[in-house]
């Protein structure tokens, strides 16, 4: 009896050998730890980002760099439209809308979001990434400023859910 199991277990080890050694060369070494949440949790694609995502920066050396960064996210079927508020300036530059103004569209693909944008300051045609990290944080990166007029969106800042 005992020289069957070892015979079987010899035989299960040989034909899953192979099947071990393609999964090991199959792996991919992780550069961050943002890389080991995407895998843990089956890509982030499946993460809803629809919501309210804010930013906050006050400076008490230089109360006019104080500012807020708002984005009102909604998504459905794969394409993103919503709107930004940006206060900038210690408030003295308000580029927001009181009316449900969208002038954010774009495409969800994977982790990461093509963003259009205008200003309510006159200014059209940019262009932002949004790189969802969490389901509680996201990045926010201007990709191409817009054109005329003025934008008080950051260049570049980490947005986190209401």
């Amino acid at each position: 009896m005992k020289y069957y199991t070892y015979v079987l277990t010899f035989i299960i080890l040989l034909t899953s050998c192979d099947k071990g050694n393609a999964t090991v060369s199959n792996l991919k070494t992780f550069q961050k730890s943002s890389d080991f949440f995407e895998v843990i949790n089956n890509k982030k694609q499946d993460i809803n980002i629809t919501g309210e995502w804010f930013y906050e920066l006050n400076s008490s050396e230089n109360e006019l760099l104080n500012r807020t960064f708002q984005i009102n996210i909604i998504v459905k079927d794969g394409i993103l439209k919503g709107q930004y508020c940006a206060i900038a300036k210690n408030g003295n530059k308000i580029d927001c809308s009181d009316d449900e103004i969208n002038n954010l569209s774009g495409e969800i693909t994977g982790d990461k979001i093509k963003v259009k944008f205008f200003s309510f300051f006159g200014g059209k045609n940019g262009e932002a990434k949004i790189s969802i990290l969490n389901e509680n944080s996201i990045n926010w990166k201007i990709t191409k400023p817009v054109e005329d007029g003025e934008s008080y969106a950051p260049k570049y800042c980490r947005l986190t859910k209401k």
